[in-house]
């Protein structure tokens, strides 16, 4: 693909993945919730539906992120091959780590919901959810920060972050001087005689650092003109 289709696609799957990622999390949190393993086993077993949904909605965040990594790499490896290689492997070790817990998160959903003679061990239940709920830490999220912060630094070094600071210099010199000068769109009447236009020169006053901006109308479509109306009648010619 080309790089704008890269970055149309990388833009667009950006979106999806907030879109998917937070009601996941707040599903999932709702369903989990209460105090003690044992509390959130039997949470689980009242939303089952909750859990599923955060399921099927986290495969698609772990699918976003392949994507990401593929599209980001395409776009900022002619900067850094290498960097963008790490992040590739970044952005894949996220969705690979969150691809891997969903099956756990339903395998305990199963476990929570059975009964009977097929009804686990409590205290071996409540281990298992002690593994998969209580993780040490957010792996993937680790994997997520480094890869982000890798593509970001390799996106203000290309001509994205040129454009940037293009536009940050443009301002500074405009600034600089103080009265920056800007045309605008008022015109007048050059002569009685003559229809050529002479367009006037407006100035914006400010000082060292600051930032004025001015709305610049288009050019006029009138001509001024002047109207006299006499007190009394003019005097006849003797």
């Amino acid at each position: 693909m080309t790089r704008m289709a890269n970055a149309r696609l990388a833009g667009f799957t950006y979106l999806f993945y907030i879109a998917v990622g937070v009601p996941m999390l707040v599903l999932f949190s709702r369903a989990t919730s209460g105090d003690g393993m044992a509390a959130k086993l039997a949470s689980m077993a009242q939303h089952p539906g909750g859990v599923r949904a955060a399921a099927v909605l986290g495969l698609l965040g772990c699918l976003c992120a392949l994507v990401l990594a593929v599209t980001m790499y395409a776009i900022t490896r002619d900067q850094d091959r290498d960097l963008a290689m790490l992040g590739l492997t970044c952005r894949v070790a996220e969705g690979v780590i969150g691809a891997a817990l969903t099956p756990a998160s339903l395998g305990l959903l199963s476990i929570a919901m059975a009964s009977g003679a097929t009804a686990p061990d409590p205290t071996a239940a409540q281990a298992i959810a002690t593994f998969v709920l209580e993780q040490p830490g957010p792996i993937g999220g680790w994997f997520f920060a480094v890869g982000s912060t890798l593509f970001s630094w390799l996106l203000l070094r290309g001509r994205i972050g040129r454009a940037f600071r293009a536009v940050r210099d443009s301002e500074v010199a405009a600034t600089s001087s103080g009265v920056p000068g800007r045309p605008s769109g008022i015109c007048e009447a050059h002569s009685a005689c003559a229809f050529s236009l002479i367009a006037r020169v407006m100035s914006v006053a400010t000082i060292p650092g600051a930032i004025t901006l001015t709305v610049m109308p288009r050019d006029a479509t009138s001509r001024a003109s002047a109207f006299v109306s006499p007190i009394s009648p003019a005097f006849d010619a003797a």
